[in-house]
C-alpha cells in the first residue's frame, strides 16, 4: 500500500484509495515494479482490478507475495517469468502457471535453482485479491 511503497517505477503518481490507471515502464531497472491497468492503492494493500498487471525486476532465488482473497472470494493470478508462462520453477503454490488464492497467506510464486537477475510479471484475472508485500529468499 501507499504507507510503505518503495521501488515503484510507473510513470503515474499514486493515487490513493480511487481506482486509476497506471502503465509499465518499457524497462525496469533492479530491484523496481511498475503496475499496469487498473488498481486501487489502499494505505496498507494493493488490489489490481480485473486484468491488471504487475511487473518486478528482482534478483533472488525465490520470491513469495502476501495476498488476503477480497470478501472470501477466490482470486486467481497468473505467474510469467521473463516473458513466459512459469514452469519447472515454479513456487508450489503455482499450479500450471496460476495461483488460485483462497487463503490470507504468503503464496510461493518462484523456485529457482539458483539466485539471478529475472522479471516476475503478475497477471490478474479477476478483481478479488489484495496484495501486501514481496519477500525473497
Amino acid at each position: 500500500g501507499y504507507g510503505r511503497i518503495a521501488h515503484f517505477v510507473s510513470p503515474e503518481r499514486v493515487q490513493q484509495n480511487n481506482v486509476s490507471l497506471y502503465s509499465v515502464p518499457e524497462k525496469l531497472a533492479l530491484n523496481t515494479f511498475g503496475y499496469g491497468g487498473q488498481w486501487m492503492v489502499a494505505q496498507e494493500y494493493a488490489q489490481p482490478q480485473k486484468n491488471a498487471v504487475l511487473q518486478l525486476q528482482f534478483s533472488a532465488k525465490e520470491v513469495f507475495l502476501v495476498i488476503r482473497s477480497k470478501d472470501g472470494k477466490e482470486g486467481n493470478v497468473k505467474v510469467l517469468l521473463d516473458g513466459k508462462v512459469v514452469a519447472g520453477v515454479a513456487g508450489s503454490d503455482v499450479v500450471q502457471g496460476t495461483v488460485t488464492v483462497r487463503d490470507n497467506k504468503l503464496y510461493k510464486l518462484i523456485k529457482l535453482p539458483k539466485s539471478g537477475e529475472h522479471e516476475l510479471k503478475l497477471e490478474f484475472l479477476d478483481g478479488n485479491l489484495e496484495l501486501y508485500a514481496f519477500t525473497f529468499g
